[in-house]
């Protein structure tokens, strides 16, 4: 037998065995699409708590005393500033301003009477200043009836609503006897406090961002009035008040609000894609494409940004890299990598 074509098959066997990928090779790259770490500048908040209130809350009194003859509001009712809320029986208070009304026009008569025989000399001088006194006098006591005779509508002070009715028709009020129980509801202010650390970040005109429960899903917003020059020494906490503008009514003196009050811009901070984040065993990761090879960066999720992305603290990473946004179930430290469009 000739030995010559046996070495030829074993010598092609053993060239094509060496050729062959051993078990567990990594025989081509990992195909991936990658994103970008962006820079960015965020808005810096503090989580608080407050509940809303009236700017003002007023409890609005008779100012003169006689039987309620109408009401014309009731509990709820929205009101404008000078709306009249009742009318007091106004019959006695406008003949004491007829009866006011005519002294002082007989009083002004006898003025001027007295002033043209002052200038014959007929009357002395203590006359004339006796005849001015009694004009003024009259004046005043028209004045004053006149104001009782406005006094018998009760009129609301500011534009708000009503939060209590406290009297009937027909009954016999006093002076100064409560009638109605009046609160501003546009705008309204929140009032919380904030950690003292913050005391130097908080300022009045300052965004504040207010949640619900009332409103799940939406948000309402204002801006900072007050801020407390002192520091509550129990709770380590200062008081702000913020105004929360409430033009369709919807918002209610009294409901509790999660807030967050603006602190400031971080400028730099380093967003990737949310596809970029990957998990395991509670630590999150990324891997950055450095060439042809992945490598593993460990990060701390800070917040999620609106466009799918997430800003995240790590060390060894800056803006403009690129980092894996598919294929991370593949990837570890040092794959080789091959970037798809």
């Amino acid at each position: 037998m000739n030995p010559r074509p046996l070495m030829i098959f074993l010598l092609a066997a053993a060239t094509l065995s060496a050729q062959a990928p051993k078990p567990g090779a990594r025989s081509t790259a990992v195909p991936i699409r990658v994103g970008v770490i962006q820079s960015k500048t965020l808005a810096l908040s503090v989580d608080f708590s407050g509940s809303l209130a009236s700017p003002e809350d007023a409890t609005l009194g008779a100012e003169v005393e006689g039987k309620v003859v109408e009401l014309l509001a009731d509990l709820g009712d929205e009101v404008h500033k000078g709306q009249v809320l009742a009318r007091i029986n106004p019959d006695e208070y406008l003949y004491r301003k007829t009866q006011a009304e005519t002294a002082q026009a007989q009083a002004e008569a006898n003025l001027k009477r007295t002033e043209e025989l002052a200038k014959q000399n007929i009357v002395s001088a203590s006359g004339l200043e006796d005849a001015r006194t009694n004009a003024a006098r009259a004046a005043a006591d028209a004045d004053l009836a006149k104001k009782r005779y406005r006094d018998t509508e009760v009129r609301a002070p500011f534009a708000g609503a009503i939060a209590k009715r406290l009297v009937s028709t027909g009954e016999y009020l006093k002076v100064g006897q409560p009638v109605f129980q009046l609160v501003m509801t546009n705008p309204l202010k929140l009032i919380g406090e904030i950690p003292e650390r913050y005391l130097g970040t908080v300022k009045p005109g300052g965004l504040v961002t207010l949640a619900l429960d009332a409103f799940p899903g939406r948000t309402f917003e204002g801006r900072i009035t007050r801020v407390a020059p002192a520091v509550n020494p129990q709770s380590r906490a200062f008081s702000v008040e913020a105004r929360v503008q409430n033009p369709k009514g919807q918002l209610k003196p009294g409901v509790f609000a999660s807030a967050k009050a603006g602190t400031g811009t971080e400028q730099g901070a380093l967003a990737v894609p949310e596809l970029a984040l990957t998990a395991f065993a509670g630590v999150n990761k990324i891997f950055v494409i450095e060439g042809t090879t992945a490598r593993e960066r460990r990060v701390e999720v800070d917040r999620r940004l609106p466009g799918g992305l997430v800003v995240i603290r790590g060390a060894g990473l800056q803006a403009g890299q690129k980092v894996a946004v598919s294929g991370l179930a593949r990837l570890a430290e040092g794959v080789e990598v091959t970037v798809v469009p």
